[in-house]
């Protein structure tokens, strides 16, 4: 409106249409009383403003395209969380992959650390991108029934991944102890050394009378004690003082129990 004659019409960084005729970018002329448009192309890049530009007899309007800003977050990722793992033992987590990325995203962990796209693992801050994978790696409880967190931050979205270690397991794998040494009347008799495993806390040992046990080689020989995986036993108990005779020990390690059976043997007296 407010104009007499035809009014020359141009458009800037868009495209213009007059009453029912078609999109164009090119300069033309409007009436008083027809009606005009504009449209233009949203930028390319997030949190940018677009401005198209329509000028009639000199006087100009604007419109303007404004997308919109970036998520902050990906899609959500889950680690699976373990449960009855060992004890101070590397516990490693399921691998996500990051989706729904819209910009590189800021990657920070805390209790652990992370291989990115299987690499080295470590706990540096890096970023990420849709497709990046992510495994969390961490050293489990020293103790029992305990949890350790591992926390991954993508952007805006964070999980955890949780071990527990398991209870407390009192119940070695299989082992033996049989002598080493002839049993002579009266004599003590070795066995040989078994390493204790299977075990996740430190483990009464039970021994009958006349027999003692030495963990590890160190230390004095004992009646009472306790053990933890991955140490050894031996132990010693007296032959019977009758020959041909079998002297039966019970040694118990948690709830497994062996019997170490000395043997009293002949004297054989080669002077006659």
């Amino acid at each position: 409106y407010g104009i007499s004659g035809g009014a020359a019409v141009t458009v800037a960084v868009g495209e213009w249409k007059k009453n029912d005729e078609d999109w164009t970018a090119d300069a033309g002329y409007v009436n008083e009383g027809d009606l005009v448009q504009v449209r233009g192309y949203a930028s390319g890049s997030f949190s940018t403003t677009v401005t198209v530009t329509l000028t009639v007899g000199g006087v100009a309007g604007t419109f303007q395209i404004i997308t919109r800003g970036y998520s902050a977050s990906p899609t959500t990722f889950t680690f699976t969380d373990q449960t009855g793992v060992p004890l101070s033992s590397t516990i490693t987590s399921n691998t996500i992959t990051i989706a729904g990325a819209e910009t590189a995203l800021a990657v920070s962990i805390t209790g652990g650390t992370y291989s990115k796209n299987g690499g080295a693992y470590g706990a540096g801050a890096t970023t990420a991108s849709n497709g990046d994978t992510f495994t969390l790696r961490h050293t489990s409880a020293v103790g029992v029934s305990s949890i350790v967190n591992t926390t991954l931050t993508v952007g805006g979205y964070t999980d955890t991944f949780s071990s527990t270690t398991a209870g407390a397991d009192i119940t070695p794998d299989a082992f033996t102890l049989t002598p080493t040494t002839q049993g002579l009347p009266s004599q003590l008799v070795y066995s040989n050394v078994a390493t204790i495993t299977g075990i996740n806390v430190a483990t009464p040992i039970v021994v009958t009378p006349g027999c003692e046990f030495q963990v590890n080689g160190i230390g004095g020989w004992v009646t009472t004690g306790t053990i933890t995986t991955g140490q050894t036993l031996q132990v010693r108990g007296l032959a019977s003082a009758r020959v041909g005779t079998t002297t039966n020990y019970s040694v118990t390690v948690g709830t497994v129990a062996v019997t170490f059976a000395v043997y009293t043997a002949l004297i054989i007296d080669t002077d006659f």
